[in-house]
């Protein structure tokens, strides 16, 4: 963590204070799993907005309180010499995991007449031993959830938060590049997901996970070793999708091709996710509802296959990228195909800094799969693709 870094940490935590103040609240304690969960954090992000800390495989605490330095509590006793070393903040506290939440009481602040106003993040995330014994030493305290104000301010990008998401940018292209080359050294696909992996390690990431899938017809998204025990062969299809972080900073992308030369089929579903990419992409504009973009995507896929929209399996289309792997509220845009309602999305304008993952994918029994994934930034007029790997139909045998 560089000196540019903590000092945009302190002015954050400084209006983090006074919103606090404008807000009466005495307290704001945020709880965030680490970087190990990946995707399947969204408590991750706040910490990380705030303070920059990773808890990594353990759970970890912020206090901050008007007027007082903030407060960092860990649940593991090497996180505490970690942070005495190499962390910005000087006021980090030990306690035991099985005591979190009776210790977060007793720290978040005086009570005036039993009564105070407690802002929390990421709190839906605690562990329920943890949260039932904080809701039991804070009894007597309002509990407001400061989500809202910090999803807010995570919409929008500045400029060095857009150069830490290109440095993650080049590592995805990176990866692709990897996979260009060690795939012409027959081993099975989980084998190549662990240089994959150990490449963006190597390379500085604190977290990086890979699906690829390989096989005549691409069926979904493959991550397992069970799953993934085939050697690519001539004729495969051969699907790379990249989740990493990089200093807190996501980094996503996706690439389809084949070993050798496509069949009709392969080309044909390609070809769909092609134009459902540029439909996006024509669709992200500043100031339009986002739902047109994830519409765009549908709407190039019905029109390609009529008779199969039920039986074509896809994922979301796309998502904010942040600090988090969903970014908050941006995100909402784009339903999962199996989302029960997926007519309830919020009207969402698009604004300049803000950064997506755009990915348009569809596997078509008896047919194939394809999906093509690039970070992009929504500009004042247009926008900027951050990942540069080529993005036509690749072929890996080459």
């Amino acid at each position: 963590m560089n000196d540019k870094d903590v000092e945009i940490f302190k002015q954050r935590i400084r209006e983090c204070e006074r919103w606090m103040k404008e807000q009466g609240m005495v307290s704001l304690l945020v709880f965030a799993h680490g970087s190990n969960l990946g995707p399947a954090t969204k408590s991750h992000g706040y910490m990380r907005y705030l303070c920059g800390w990773d808890g990594h495989q353990n759970d970890t605490a912020l206090i901050i309180r008007p007027g007082n330095e903030p407060v960092l509590v860990v649940t593991n006793i090497f996180a505490l010499y970690f942070s005495q070393s190499y962390f910005w903040i000087k006021n980090v506290r030990f306690v035991k995991a099985a005591a979190l939440g009776s210790e977060l009481a007793a720290m978040c602040g005086q009570r005036e007449e039993n009564r105070c106003r407690l802002g929390t993040l990421g709190l839906g995330e605690m562990p329920v031993n943890s949260w039932l014994a904080l809701q039991e030493g804070i009894r007597g305290c309002e509990m407001i959830d400061a989500a809202p104000h910090f999803d807010e301010l995570r919409l929008v990008k500045d400029a060095h938060q857009m150069r830490r998401h290109q440095q993650a940018a080049a590592l995805c292209d990176h990866l692709f590049e990897t996979l260009a080359a060690e795939i012409k050294r027959p081993r099975p696909a989980y084998q190549l997901q662990a240089e994959l992996e150990h490449r963006a390690r190597y390379a500085g990431a604190e977290f990086c996970m890979t699906w690829l899938t390989v096989g005549p017809q691409a069926d979904y998204c493959r991550f397992f070793k069970e799953e993934c025990e085939r050697t690519p062969q001539r004729g495969d299809q051969v699907l790379l999708g990249i989740y990493l972080m990089l200093d807190g900073y996501w980094g996503h992308a996706i690439r389809t091709g084949t070993m050798g030369q496509p069949s009709a089929s392969q080309q044909r579903v390609f070809d769909t996710a092609q134009r459902m990419w540029q439909g996006m992409l024509d669709a992200l504009k500043a100031g339009q509802n986002l739902t047109h973009v994830h519409d765009a995507a549908e709407a190039a896929l019905a029109a390609d296959f009529p008779e199969d929209q039920e039986r074509v399996f896809r994922f979301r289309h796309g998502h904010g990228l942040g600090h988090s792997y969903e970014d908050p509220v941006s995100s909402l845009a784009f339903p999962q195909h199996y989302d029960l309602d997926r007519s309830a999305r919020p009207n969402v304008a698009g604004r300049a800094g803000m950064l997506f993952e755009i990915h348009p994918n569809l596997f078509v029994p008896g047919v194939g799969g394809a999906a093509i994934g690039d970070m992009v930034a929504l500009e004042e007029q247009g926008y900027s693709i951050l990942t540069s790997y080529p993005r036509h139909h690749l072929d890996w045998a080459a």
